[in-house]
C-alpha cells in the first residue's frame, strides 16, 4: 500500500474495518474505550480515532455510541 488509508473517523467500526481494507490495509488492529458494560444491540462502535503506522498497519480506536437510536418505524 502506497497512499494514505482513507480517514475512517466517525463511521461505524465495521464500515470503517470494510472501507480500509477496499483501500489495501493489510492489517487493522482495534483498541475498544468507554464503558464496556454498556454494550447492547442498540450501540454501535464507533471509530474515533486512526493512527497508521510506518509498516503500513492501521490502528483504530472505537467507543460506543452514548445515545440510543431512535426506534425504527414499520
Amino acid at each position: 500500500m502506497s497512499a494514505e488509508p482513507p480517514d475512517t473517523v466517525g463511521f461505524p467500526l465495521d464500515r470503517a474495518r470494510e472501507l480500509l481494507r477496499a483501500a489495501g490495509v493489510k492489517q487493522v488492529s482495534v483498541v475498544q474505550v468507554g464503558m464496556q458494560e454498556e454494550a447492547s444491540p442498540h450501540r454501535r462502535a464507533m471509530a474515533i480515532r486512526q493512527r497508521s503506522g510506518d509498516d503500513g498497519a492501521v490502528e483504530l480506536t472505537a467507543a460506543l455510541e452514548w445515545r440510543t437510536p431512535a426506534p425504527q418505524a414499520q
